[in-house]
């Protein structure tokens, strides 16, 4: 909003919405429909899909890990539909995963990522301003994005750690927060990147 844009709705965990199940996702979808967004933003809970986790299965029961899979899988094919949607109704989109993920190879990902005009850039966090909570600390956090938006491939691909800083590592706490859960936020300075590109783009549409 600082940019000069306007949000019309988070649909998220912290705003009460669990899209885990079917009765919210019908009603995002019917939002979708209704309200035809110029652009959204999509990023999938990664929790059982990052390379943080690979060290956490041996630990966990057979039937534990196929359900937190299950559950880890259908946000991101969700996420995949809801993106085709909006390119095939003229619209854009940007969905967030890190670099290390699962969902890359997801069949819904994959075939998203052979429509006209969908790329897929990657980054570091750091040169976006990540560092964490207490030290400040940069951190690295090579992430992706697939996206239609010209403006964010142009502004973001291939950003990658310029070598002029040490990074924290993602693992453990600080200030009593885990670093994996601190890093799930987006930088101010990536976030006003992303938003600065997609107003780009809106004007650049109807200009």
């Amino acid at each position: 909003r600082k940019l000069g844009g306007t949000c019309r709705r988070s649909y998220d965990i912290q705003h009460f919405w669990d899209l885990g199940l079917e009765s919210y996702q019908r009603t995002l979808l019917q939002d979708l429909a209704t309200f035809r967004p110029f652009y959204l933003s999509l990023s999938p809970p990664c929790t059982y899909l990052c390379k943080l986790m690979a060290s956490n299965w041996s630990r966990m029961r057979g039937n534990k890990k196929f359900l937190c899979l299950r559950d880890g899988l259908g946000h991101v094919d969700l996420c995949a539909w809801i993106a085709l949607f909006q390119l095939r109704t003229g619209a854009f989109f940007g969905m967030e995963h890190p670099a290390g993920s699962l969902a890359w190879n997801r069949d819904s990902v994959q075939y998203l990522l052979e429509q006209e005009d969908v790329r897929l850039i990657t980054f570091d966090q750091c040169m976006f301003g990540l560092v964490s909570k207490e030290t400040k600390t940069p951190m690295q956090k090579r992430t992706c994005i697939v996206t239609n938006v010209p403006e964010i491939v142009s502004a973001m691909d291939g950003k990658y750690c310029d070598g002029s800083h040490r990074h924290q590592r993602i693992e453990g706490s600080e200030g009593g927060c885990k670093r994996s859960v601190w890093a799930q936020h987006y930088p101010d300075q990536m976030v006003d990147t992303l938003c600065k590109a997609v107003l780009d783009c809106q004007k650049r549409c109807f200009d």
